[in-house]
């Protein structure tokens, strides 16, 4: 009874240290505030969660640095407060996004974001990992993967697309409006960023 005291206490302790957190990042990005179908902040909303917060993963790696992309492009448009996010979710191993407002900068931001989600672990948040290769497709870091269960046995290397780990340095796109125009942006300082980022995380975690 004593531990199971104990443990409850540090949890509400936790729980209530990511109120806070999630409340300041609420405050600044509206949209990670939950709404219903017709726009509308719930009732009962307490900010244990946001609505980047399912894939806890891609938010570590890099939803902070993709809310701010997204907080400079809606300033300049003057629609910070009525963007919403309609529905966030993993895909055939990458992240989909879908809002209420878009403009070609909005779009790029996005697309950029979900070209890189494909190339990090979606449980951990470690960037450059493979996606499996089995029925169902997900980034995975080698150890995330060694947490299920296999029965083929075999290694991380043959269970995913190991030689196509590394996140791409460009997005490339096409049009189709005055015929097939293939584009592409270089968005190697935003991965270089991310590597970055990570390499502190486990320099600090070790130190």
């Amino acid at each position: 009874m004593k531990w199971y005291y104990h443990n409850n206490k540090k949890n509400r302790k936790k729980l209530k240290k990511k109120k806070l957190i999630n409340k300041k990042l609420c405050k600044k990005y509206p949209w990670l505030i939950p709404r219903d179908w017709r726009g509308k902040k719930y009732k009962d909303y307490d900010y244990s969660y946001h609505t980047l917060d399912d894939v806890k993963g891609w938010w570590k790696c890099f939803g902070e640095m993709m809310c701010e992309e997204l907080l400079v492009a809606l300033k300049k448009v003057h629609h910070v407060n009525d963007f919403h996010i309609l529905e966030y979710k993993e895909k055939y191993g990458e992240m989909v996004l879908i809002t209420t407002y878009f403009n070609e900068e909005i779009t790029r931001i996005i697309s950029k974001y979900e070209l890189i989600s494909g190339h990090v672990c979606i449980f951990c948040g470690k960037p450059d990992v493979a996606q499996t290769t089995r029925v169902w497709i997900e980034p995975l870091c080698e150890k995330c993967w060694g947490r299920f269960p296999y029965v083929d046995n075999k290694t991380y290397e043959e269970d995913t697309d190991y030689e196509n780990r590394m996140i791409p340095d460009t997005l490339r796109w096409r049009t189709w409006s005055n015929g097939v125009v293939e584009h592409s942006m270089d968005i190697s300082d935003t991965v270089q960023k991310i590597r970055s980022r990570y390499a502190q995380h486990l320099k600090k975690s070790e130190g």
